[in-house]
This record gives C-alpha cells, sequence and structure tokens, in this order.
C-alpha cells in the first residue's frame, strides 16, 4: 500500500496508517480500501482514490518490508 497523498492529508478511519508497514487488504467497500495490519486492534478504512494497493509479489515472499532479515534472502 501506498499512498498517492501526503500522510498528514490522508483521511481515514481506525489506527494510524504505517506506508512501510504490510496490510491485508480486504478490498473496496464503498469507496474505502478496508485494510489489516498484523499489530492492529481494527481495520483501517482509507478512501481508495488516495492509496495505491501494491498485490505481493508472491505466495512466498516475505511480508516484513523494512526488516533487513528478509531483505538480506
Amino acid at each position: 500500500m501506498k499512498p498517492i497523498v501526503e500522510l498528514d492529508r490522508l483521511p481515514g478511519e481506525g489506527p494510524p496508517l504505517n506506508p512501510h508497514t504490510p496490510y491485508l487488504s480486504f478490498g473496496i467497500s464503498g469507496d474505502d480500501a478496508v485494510l489489516w495490519g498484523r499489530s492492529a486492534e481494527s481495520p483501517v478504512k482509507i478512501p481508495a482514490s488516495q492509496i495505491w494497493l501494491k498485490p505481493a509479489e508472491s505466495g512466498t515472499a516475505p511480508c516484513a518490508v523494512g526488516d533487513t532479515k528478509s531483505e538480506k534472502r
């Protein structure tokens, strides 16, 4: 997931969005993308027109973006 606007201008509901963390997408509901972070207690809802959803490269790729262990593989 990558915001296409500045983070401080990104409206939404739920916990703060961290673009350096992987999220599971539950798709689009109405005009919102519904995302779940691994440490979140509730979903993040963000206007779908304000973010770019990038699919995982493969089902075997690690999800830890910025994790030095997974980058060395």
